[in-house]
């Protein structure tokens, strides 16, 4: 039977404080917010080294509108550090002992902090012509506990690190004139038990609607009710949910219509309906009625072809759009069954999946888009078809690009429970994230070792799976259990989510619950580190061990045979920063991973790729550069049916290969070429078995020679966006990357680029992954004043003048004000330089203390500008004290309760970073290059001594 398609528009009329208000004839507007923010470094315990924030009289919390230090409207930022969004403040912190090993023992946290609190701040414009609109503030993700401030009025605190947020801001703001918002990050506490990063790290939104719009916190759901058959072929049934928010406080009429775009962007199915949107006390009236959307003969969305399409909804009034949402949709069905796994769109598919940290060498938890997509890519090219979003939200980006790349996403909820700050989560995740194709099913915790086991456990996650099911029931839930299989969380989830084979029996438990249908939520890979095969404990490198005792073989054999499981996800696609098992300090990256801290692949990876593609694959666990004479077990891998291996031109056999295993090889090295050759096919039928199918070498290098820069793009969008990822490899004068060459290497980069991230893979490498310019900041001390009879060539202003019998600065009470009767002053104060060097940009970032304000640094007059800002040259400056000194008239105190300001301003030293560099690891390296918004060439230089140097050109367009 065709389910039809149900329009189901909820219509939301909140009364507004002034009912007069218009709408606007512009329609939605989103602008990324993520551009040229201040920041700076605030303190998790002293107050006066977190810019005096909430030390007024009145908190933010006591009064509107008094948010005080640095989340004022007022407050100075012009000396922090100019970054873009997103950022991740840890990556650049030093290591350190004493910080979290489960989080890469970076100097953040309890220990440290003077680390653990970041702000942020931008000011922004907002036209007069927007004061009929309504404005919203959205963030991805930032982590976390942040509080958000607009023109120095507390808007919102979101402790989560992991979940989305956004704030109405209209009220606070200035139209027609400036604006500032500022963001308080609190990373001192942790939310996981890995690297979690610091800052704003996910996009920011600034969106513009009008009055009459679809409702933010309720995004519009578009979802494939069936995919029947008919006369002609097939028919997509597509249901949408929107909801629209009037908050105009007067009756409209208002006409609502859903269009689908195929990729063409021709128009395949619309529909439009009128509504009177009704202002109510009560905050909402439903209005319900029936219609059709079809797509016929539709391109479905799969992981070989994921097609989408475009849903257009938009709201008319008057004839006017008023708002317009373009929502991208793939049309799909899923399908979990107990016997036979996972279906979509009717046909079997087994989960070939990985499970990710949002981590990535150089750049922290702050990933850009497209090294998003390039992971993605990467583990495509391997055979994965499925990522876990362990252990909490995803960035959209992510999202976005599983949609268009056809990866499936298991979307992970961060922490379990039931009461309205877990619901929060829940609804939030969801409603987010229900329109992405790519999900196939959502997991509500993760080993939660206290209950999952109990009853409690057993009624928390009934509980939290019957209230998301009240906002998505066309995916299955699943909560990712450890242990307890049988007794608490895993006899109430939709899907039972297996992590680990070793911590039950998986037959057992099917045989107990067959109606229930499973996926194994994690497996274990084998720990190694990329590029070593003999273990050095010190230094933390780990060589290949059993791959079935450790579960990457014994994994896949066991869930490849059992219809009943879904696959399986390995723990984990990418190393990570923390959990460096089975080591401690002074590893501080895990090596979980199927490919490095940087993406570069283990051996052990083409396990996978043999037995997840059809593909012909050939490789072997192990470089060609190895002691004359070793004799030692060659793992080779391939999915061929046979397989050769020729020594230098001599053919050592052919050995047979099982499905979904590897080949064990006695040899004993010898220098040169060792070819291996694949016949026939375990993964394509038809193939004789005697057909080569292909040929891989792997030579033996020689000495370091030359550097070579290898990038995955030619060129880059001059957005401020795009990045490259550029490969550093050290070969040797026949072009063969030395696989034990650990160079430092150190960059250069001219024209319209920057380097943002650079690493290597090592788990125990402490070196810098970014290198910025040192920034301090230095007060301003203001110590004395003199009443004076005029303002002009005043001796006073000299360095050596005596000020000893001068009277203390300031020293009339605000009461006492009115009646401070001298009017001109001299003021004389100073600020300590600790060193100075040729390279060191000085600025002073004045602010007035007086009227009419003229500058003296160490006697030299400063010439005034409107921006009071001045690059002091090094000449007038000296090591130690400088005299600052300033001549004008008696400031007026703004209120009467008020002093008139007493802040000087600040000093600003910039030493410019001398160099970006760092070592290879076992021959390799990366550098994250990233446009800037001017287009042009960017040239990337490479060097080191003794080695021919590299250079790498990439437009920027």
């Amino acid at each position: 039977m065709v389910v039809t398609k149900q329009l189901r528009v909820l219509i939301f009329a909140l009364l507004c404080m002034v009912s007069s208000i218009g709408y606007s004839q512009t329609s939605r507007e989103t602008i990324r917010f993520n551009s040229d923010w201040k920041f700076a470094l605030g303190h998790a315990s002293d107050v006066h080294k977190d810019f005096n924030f909430n030390t007024g009289h009145f908190s933010y919390l006591a009064k509107t509108g008094y948010g005080d230090g640095a989340a004022s409207e007022k407050f100075d930022d012009r000396s922090w550090r100019t970054v873009q969004i997103p950022h991740d403040w840890c990556v650049g912190l030093p290591f350190d002992a004493k910080g979290s090993n489960s989080h890469g023992s970076k100097a953040i946290g309890k220990y440290f902090p003077e680390h653990s609190v970041g702000w942020y701040r931008k000011s922004f414009f907002v036209p007069l012509s927007d004061t009929a609109r309504r404005i919203r503030i959205e963030f991805e993700g930032v982590y976390r506990n942040s509080l958000v401030f607009v023109n120095g009025f507390f808007v919102g605190n979101e402790p989560s690190g992991y979940t989305s947020f956004s704030y109405d801001i209209t009220e606070y703001l200035n139209f027609g004139g400036s604006n500032t918002i500022a963001v308080r990050v609190d990373a001192t506490e942790e939310e996981g038990w890995f690297y979690e990063g610091a800052g704003i790290y996910r996009n920011v939104w600034l969106v513009k609607t009008n009055p009459i719009h679809f409702y933010s916190n309720y995004p519009t759901f578009v979802q494939t009710l069936s995919i029947d058959r008919t006369g002609n072929g097939t028919r997509a049934s597509i249901g949408v949910e929107c909801m629209v928010i009037n908050e105009l406080g007067t009756y409209v009429e208002a006409k609502v219509s859903c269009t689908i775009l195929n990729s063409q962007k021709q128009i395949i199915d619309s529909i439009s309906e009128s509504h009177s949107i009704v202002p109510r006390q009560k905050s909402y009236a439903t209005i319900s009625s029936s219609s059709k959307l079809h797509i016929p003969n539709p391109q479905l969305w799969t992981v070989e072809s994921p097609t989408l399409y475009t849903l257009v909804t938009t709201i008319e009034v008057d004839g006017s759009v008023v708002d317009s949402q373009e929502i991208p949709f793939g049309v799909r069905t899923i399908q979990m069954t107990a016997d036979n796994g996972l279906f979509i769109n009717n046909v079997p598919v087994k989960i070939k999946g990985v499970c990710v940290h949002q981590d990535h060498a150089g750049v922290g938890i702050a990933i850009p888009y497209e090294l998003q997509k390039w992971r993605i890519q990467q583990l495509k090219s391997f055979g994965v078809n499925a990522i876990r979003t362990s252990h909490n939200p995803p960035s959209p980006d992510l999202l976005k690009i599983c949609d268009e790349l056809g990866m499936l996403v298991m979307d992970e909820l961060r922490l379990m429970g039931i009461n309205e700050y877990h619901k929060s989560h829940i609804t939030r995740l969801i409603l987010r994230d229900r329109n992405h194709p790519s999900v196939f099913m959502w997991s509500l915790g993760n080993e939660e070792w206290a209950i999952e086991g109990s009853t409690k456990g057993a009624a928390i996650a009934e509980h939290m799976q019957n209230y998301a099911k009240l906002f998505d029931k066309t995916r299955p839930f699943t909560i990712a259990s450890s242990g307890g299989w049988d007794t608490g969380i895993g006899t109430k989830t939709e899907v039972m989510g297996y992590n680990y084979l070793k911590h039950g029996n998986v037959d057992e438990h099917h045989r107990k619950f067959p109606w229930q249908p499973s996926i194994g939520t994690e497996e274990s890979n084998t720990v190694r580190t990329r590029g070593i095969y003999q273990t050095i404990d010190t230094l933390c490198w780990l060589a290949p061990t059993n791959l079935y005792d450790d579960g990457m073989e014994g994994g896949w054999k066991f869930y490849a045979e059992r219809d009943f499981l879904a696959g399986l996800f390995y723990w984990t696609g990418f190393d990570y920063r923390g959990e460096p098992t089975p080591y401690g300090w002074p590893g501080v990256v895990s090596q979980f991973g199927i490919l490095d801290l940087c993406g570069f692949p283990k051996d052990n990876v083409y396990y996978l790729k043999s037995w997840w593609t059809k593909e012909p694959v050939v490789h072997i666990e192990s470089n060609w550069n190895r002691t004359p004479g070793e004799t030692f077990n060659l793992t080779v891998f391939s999915n061929c049916a046979r397989v050769e291996l020729v020594l230098n031109g001599k053919s050592l056999g052919t050995k047979a290969m099982e499905k979904n295993g590897h080949i064990s090889w006695p040899i004993t090295f010898e220098p040169g070429t060792l070819t291996v050759r694949g016949y026939g096919s375990l993964v394509l039928s038809g193939v004789d078995s005697t057909k080569l199918m292909t040929t891989k070498d792997f030579k033996t290098a020689g000495k370091p020679a030359t550097i070579k820069l290898v990038s995955h793009t030619k060129s880059l969008a001059a957005d401020g966006v795009d990045v490259a990822l550029c490969e550093v490899q050290i070969v040797d004068n026949k072009g063969i990357v030395v696989p034990d060459a650990n160079i430092a290497v150190q960059f250069d980069i001219k024209g319209n680029g920057k380097y943002i991230g650079v690493g290597n893979g090592n788990p125990s490498s402490h070196e810098p992954e970014v290198f910025e310019d040192k920034i301090e900041v230095l007060p301003i001390t203001i110590r004395k004043e003199l009443p004076v009879q005029s303002l002009s060539k005043r001796p006073e202003v000299a360095v050596g003048f005596d000020d000893s019998g001068w009277r203390a600065v300031y020293s009339a009470e605000p009461m006492q004000w009115d009646e401070y009767r001298d009017t001109l002053l001299v003021v004389r104060g100073d600020f300590e330089l600790p060193t100075i060097s040729k390279d060191m940009i000085v600025t002073l970032y004045a602010k007035n203390i007086v009227a009419n304000q003229v500058i003296y640094v160490n006697g030299a007059m400063l010439t005034p500008n409107d921006k009071h800002e001045y690059v002091l040259p090094q000449a007038i400056l000296k090591q130690g004290i400088n005299v600052y000194a300033v001549v004008g008239k008696k400031l007026k105190r703004p209120n009467q309760w008020d002093y008139p300001n007493r802040d000087p301003g600040v000093v600003q030293i910039i030493t410019p970073v001398k160099q970006w560099q760092r070592n290879t690891f076992n021959g390799l390296a990366q550098l994250i290059v990233q446009s800037t918004n001017k287009p042009g060439t960017i040239t990337i230089q490479a060097s080191a001594p003794g080695l021919q140097k590299a250079e790498l050109i990439i437009e920027s367009k």
